[in-house]
């Protein structure tokens, strides 16, 4: 289903959604030890959040966009 297609109701209901979301993203966690394997699971599980997190907020922007064009939320000062 297209954005542009669900209700304004369920549009503000995700922006929320994912902004509490992106709001409890783990913290980058650090490998203390020998293991390169294990070293190398911990890098690729902090890119993973990193590249989650980036891909989320490109997605709020977008809702927030379509809500503005909606009226359902108003712009900042300047950003119009």
């Amino acid at each position: 289903m297209k954005i542009t297609q669900i209700s304004d109701e369920h549009l503000l209901n995700r922006i929320r959604y994912f902004e509490r979301f992106l709001a409890t993203k783990p913290i980058p966690e650090v490998y203390i030890g020998d293991s390169e394997y294990a070293e190398a699971a911990v890098e690729e599980e902090n890119r993973r959040n990193d590249d989650m997190a980036d891909k989320i907020s490109a997605h709020i922007a977008y809702m927030k966009k379509e809500a503005k064009r909606r009226n359902l939320i108003s712009p900042k000062p300047g950003e119009e």
